[in-house]
């Protein structure tokens, strides 16, 4: 039980983090459905993602190794933060899809430097009952 006292603030970080993710996705849908009317347009939102993420996952990987990945998850939510908060202020559909991009790529870099920085924290002894 001594576990889940120890990393019980960064579960639930976590958690809080995919429901927010989750609440951003259904705000979006509702945008883009309102903006156009068209379900195609809110289908493009699930296109962009991979796009952007099949563009950027093969070389951010290399960039992540040779920089600092606590700054670069700053950096990467920040940015993804700042062109999130944008989205509500735009009234045209591919400024949204730029922007969606944009964050995608940032996501791309928050990801597995987030994983290296959670493994790190992690000890070892508790990574099976963590996970």
């Amino acid at each position: 039980m001594k576990i889940w006292k120890k990393y019980s603030l960064l579960l639930s970080g976590i958690g809080v983090s995919f429901f927010g993710n989750w609440v951003y996705l259904i705000a979006l849908n509702i945008l883009v459905l309102d903006m156009t009317g068209s379900a195609a347009a809110v289908a493009g939102i699930y296109i962009v993602g991979p796009i952007a993420r099949m563009l950027t996952n093969f070389w951010a990987g290399s960039i992540i190794d040779r920089v600092n990945k606590r700054k670069l998850m700053v950096l990467a939510d920040v940015l993804r933060g700042s062109l999130i908060l944008l989205v509500p202020f735009l009234d045209s559909l591919w400024i949204v899809y730029s922007i969606l991009f944009a964050t995608n790529i940032a996501g791309a870099f928050f990801g597995p430097s987030s994983t290296f920085y959670i493994t790190k924290f992690v000890v070892e002894t508790d990574r099976r009952s963590f996970n």
